[in-house]
C-alpha cells in the first residue's frame, strides 16, 4: 500500500491553507497598524517571517514526500 501520494497531497493542501492564512493574517495586522493600534512594523515583520517559514517548510515537505 503506497502512502506517499495521500501524504503529499495532504501536505500540499496544508501548504495552500497556510498561504491563505498567512495572507489573511498579514492584511489584518496591516489594517490594525494603519488604525494606529499597538501593532508596529517590527511585529508585522516577525509574523510575516514566521508565516513564510511555515509555508516553506510545508512546501519542501510536500516536494520531498510527493
Amino acid at each position: 500500500m503506497n502512502l506517499k501520494r495521500p501524504i503529499g497531497a495532504t501536505l500540499l493542501i496544508l501548504f495552500v491553507l497556510s498561504v491563505v492564512l498567512f495572507v489573511w493574517g498579514f492584511t489584518t495586522l496591516y489594517e490594525l497598524g494603519e488604525n494606529k493600534t499597538k501593532v508596529n512594523a517590527e511585529t508585522l515583520l516577525k509574523v510575516s517571517l514566521q508565516g513564510f517559514n511555515v509555508c516553506m517548510l510545508l512546501l519542501f515537505a510536500a516536494i520531498y514526500i510527493g
